[in-house]
């Protein structure tokens, strides 16, 4: 007896139309739109790269912010250094304004027992006597540095009023000769005396030309030029150049 043809078999020659078609797989219909359709295997979805955007637009976002720190840091630098430049020029006007009483003799002889009382009688009585002024416009004499035996140490004197100080210093060139070794400077800072010797290398290489009449004044970091007390220009010293300018 002949075997029985399995029901829903296929490639028989008993097999109808509708079952045949019945065997083919179905497709499924994405649940998603034809453009979000699930690309080639290894390819990012559109899911992917709007999530890759918003990584990006989170990073742009706390790169800004770190950016806008920053700079809000850099400002605040700035106001710093500003505010440290200022206090330096105040600092420096402070001890400006201290100095202009001061003068520095240098040459004054030097004893390693020697008194403050004994050093104010030189300076006052022997000293300020060729420039006509009394022992009361000193107000204090001090010897500075420590004592050595191959060396006379600089005395550095307070003048009482600032006028004295200047008067002293216009003169002791006319004196000349009559205070022996005798030098006397102005008290200057460091800085004052750097600026100082740039003024008076500038006045000396381009201001007085051999003229006998040509003299200069310097006062507060200013070069006064002057030609038989006339004023000609005023100078002073910036960003390292020396140059002219006008009140």
């Amino acid at each position: 007896m002949p075997d029985k043809q399995k029901k829903g078999g296929t490639g028989t020659k008993g097999s109808s139309p509708s079952s045949a078609k019945s065997n083919k797989p179905k497709r499924v219909r994405s649940e998603t739109s034809d453009s979000e359709e699930l690309p080639a295997d290894g390819q990012p979805t559109l899911a992917d790269i709007n999530k890759s955007i918003q990584q990006i637009l989170v990073a742009v976002t706390r790169s800004e912010e770190r950016l806008a720190k920053l700079e809000s840091s850099v400002s605040t630098l700035e106001t710093l250094r500003e505010d440290n430049t200022t206090l330096k020029e105040r600092v420096a006007s402070i001890e400006g304004n201290g100095r202009n009483h001061n003068l520095v003799f240098f040459g004054i002889p030097d004893s390693a027992d020697e008194t403050r009382s004994a050093l104010f009688e030189v300076v006052s009585g022997e000293i300020l006597k060729h420039f006509k002024l009394d022992e009361r416009e000193v107000d204090k004499v001090t010897r500075l540095g420590k004592f050595l035996k191959d060396k006379i140490r600089p005395v550095l004197v307070t003048m009482v009023r600032e006028k004295v100080r200047w008067q002293i210093l216009s003169q002791k060139k006319a004196l000349g000769k009559t205070l022996g070794p005798l030098v006397i400077k102005p008290d200057q800072s460091p800085e004052d005396r750097k600026n100082f010797g740039e003024l008076k290398a500038y006045f000396i290489k381009y201001l007085k030309n051999g003229d006998p009449c040509s003299t200069m004044l310097i006062r507060n970091r200013v070069l006064y030029h002057l030609v038989k007390k006339t004023k000609m220009g005023q100078y002073r010293v910036e960003d390292g150049r020396v140059k002219e300018f006008r009140n």
